[in-house]
């Protein structure tokens, strides 16, 4: 049952309220008792002395009544009628006195006896010559015996107001003893309640938010997978509830942190590395790496699309694939590596799956993998590869890691996309925009490593100047338009007829220059004669309309190191021996030795 802390304080205070209310009625009713029994004590002591003060006015009444005999003072007279009064006062007093049935009886018959005692006593002093008067002695020897008994009445009196007050006394021990009994109690009750309340609240309370106080200091100092075990059954307890839900958030959120720094850390890491270098096989190979490393990846692999031959093949691979599998190729929609490149779709394979479609004939290694990620490499809606990871142990891909694995390949999605750019931008930095050709730059630049390889190693190699005969009559009779295409188509028939060893751009206008490499002059002049024969003999767009009814080219050769050992003297036997050429008739080939 549950009861809140305010309904356990107001508990505690009712019966504290109770207990004090309780000692309070009790202490003022034994108060009563006491004050009447002071009273009672007080009565009987007052009737102690009544009674001696009684006892003590009969003896000098006796006195007086003898002494009168004796001596015959008439003023013995007025004594007696004063002590007289005395006595008839004491007896009143005794008679208003509350006592017993026996102390009213005593002092009714006491008053009677002192009425008589009187008499005797008047009639004694009023005897004439009482000196040694006859009957006044007689009379006194009645008066003595009536004294006396009188005194035992006083002494009865006495006796009775004694033994009230020896009962008054023993009451009063006895009440006494009960007070010191009943205040240890009072005490003892007070005292235990007292420690019941306090070992009540240290439980229910105290302890608790004392728990609830180090708790909150074990969270502050990081400990968040503390949790109270409190159970009170009321505020506290729904206080140490909420404290254990917000722990657990507070400890599934740093968890979520720790991940997600984590993962950032990783894909900081991917991208440094996949950011050190541009081309492309040393890209793929360092993100297998890091899979395999930073990942903890058994095995890891990245297939790419020839979308041209619509086929997967291997990019890069750990160590751990196998020949047979590094080398196999995969139709799109083939297989799990096909179809995930056909629809694009990331997914997450167990060991049945794995084993269906891979096994150890078709993979060429021990196939040992219980669980795979197969995630496909898209940009711009267009698949490029698949990057694919392995494990051993079985469903150890968890959607959160998937969720990081999906990230790492949209990564390395961008490092090839950057790559392709870089390709791209590359090709066109060296490429002339109408030909396809090296352009300019690129001639240049090779024309220098050229002449350096040729200089380390003795090889000589050769430069061929061509130029477009007539080519000005071609535009103007037949447009810009068919100019440029005649460029394009020249410049592919010049690269069909050479070695892929060697080199051909466009040098600038009409003009074009090829790079022999490894080859002397003897040979330059043969392969530049074979190209003057090829573009004689190609059946361009209007070349009917040129001279000759042919288009046709000029050439200069130039050798190093027979002719020069600097590019650009090169250049200038090779463009001069292309003047020659020209100013020959056009249409042959010149070497720079006919300078």
């Amino acid at each position: 049952m549950r009861i809140g802390i305010t309904k356990k304080v107001m508990g505690l205070f009712t019966i504290g309220a109770v207990l004090f209310f309780m000692t309070a009625a009790s202490s003022f009713f034994i108060m009563n008792r006491l004050y009447g029994m002071i009273q009672e004590t007080d009565s009987a002591l007052k009737k102690a002395e009544l009674a001696d003060n009684l006892r003590n006015e009969v003896n000098r009444l006796f006195i007086i009544v003898t002494g009168f005999l004796v001596t015959g003072d008439e003023a013995a007279r007025d004594r007696f009628d004063l002590t007289i009064n005395e006595i008839t006062a004491l007896l009143a007093e005794i008679r208003s006195q509350e006592g017993s049935e026996r102390w009213h009886e005593t002092a009714d018959h006491m008053g009677k006896d002192a009425a008589l005692y009187a008499e005797k006593a008047l009639e004694i002093l009023y005897v004439e010559h009482p000196v040694g008067n006859e009957k006044g002695i007689g009379l006194i020897k009645e008066l003595d015996l009536l004294g006396q008994d009188i005194l035992k009445e006083a002494e009865g009196f006495y006796e009775i107001a004694r033994k009230e007050v020896e009962q008054k006394q023993s009451n009063a021990m006895s009440l006494k003893g009960f007070l010191t009994a009943f205040a240890l109690s009072a005490s003892g009750i007070l005292f235990l309640s007292m420690l019941v309340s306090y070992l009540y609240l240290r439980k229910s309370i105290i302890n608790p938010l004392r728990e609830l106080h180090r708790g909150a200091e074990i969270i502050a100092n990081g400990g968040l997978s503390h949790r109270l075990n409190i159970s009170t059954g009321d505020e506290i307890e729904e206080l140490a509830n909420e404290f254990n839900f917000m722990a657990g958030s507070l400890q599934k959120a740093r968890a979520d942190l720790d991940r997600k720094v984590l993962e950032l850390y990783m894909l900081y890491n991917i991208s440094k590395v996949l950011s050190s270098s541009l081309e492309k096989s040393d890209l793929l190979t360092k993100a297998v790496e890091f899979a395999g490393s930073g990942l903890n990846i058994d095995l890891a692999t990245v297939m790419l699309v020839d979308h041209e031959t619509q086929e997967l093949s291997m990019g890069a691979h750990t160590a751990s694939a196998g020949e047979v599998f590094a080398k196999r190729k995969y139709r799109m929609g083939e297989g799990i590596f096909g179809l995930a490149a056909a629809d694009g779709k990331a997914r997450i394979l167990d060991s049945v799956a794995l084993k269906n479609e891979l096994s150890q004939d078709t993979l060429g290694l021990h196939f040992d993998f219980s669980s795979a990620v197969i995630i496909p490499l898209s940009t711009q809606g267009r698949i490029i590869g698949l990057l694919s990871l392995f494990r051993r142990a079985p469903g150890s891909f968890s959607n959160e890691e998937f969720n990081l694995l999906v990230t790492v390949s949209e990564h390395i999605t961008l490092a090839l996309e950057n790559e392709r750019l870089y390709r791209e931008i590359k090709t066109l930095a060296i490429t002339d925009g109408l030909t396809g050709l090296y352009n300019h730059r690129f001639f240049r630049t090779k024309l220098e490593e050229e002449v350096e390889r040729g200089r380390r190693y003795g090889h000589p190699f050769s430069l061929i100047m061509i130029d477009v005969d007539n080519f000005k009559t071609y535009n103007d009779l037949n447009g810009h338009l068919a100019g440029d295409s005649v460029l394009r188509e020249l410049g592919c028939l010049l690269k069909l007829n050479l070695r892929s060893s060697d080199s051909v751009a466009r040098y600038g206008g009409e003009e074009f220059v090829v790079l022999l490499s490894e080859t002397d002059k003897q040979s330059a002049l043969s392969m530049a004669e074979r190209l003057r024969a090829a573009v004689q003999d190609h059946s361009f767009p209007f070349r009917e309309r040129q001279p000759g009814g042919m288009l046709t080219i000029s050439l200069g050769v130039a050798s190093f190191p027979l002719d020069a050992t600097y590019p650009d003297e090169l250049v200038k036997k090779a463009d001069a021996a292309l003047y020659l050429a020209k100013s020959a008739g056009k249409n042959r080939v010149h070497g720079s030795e006919m300078l």
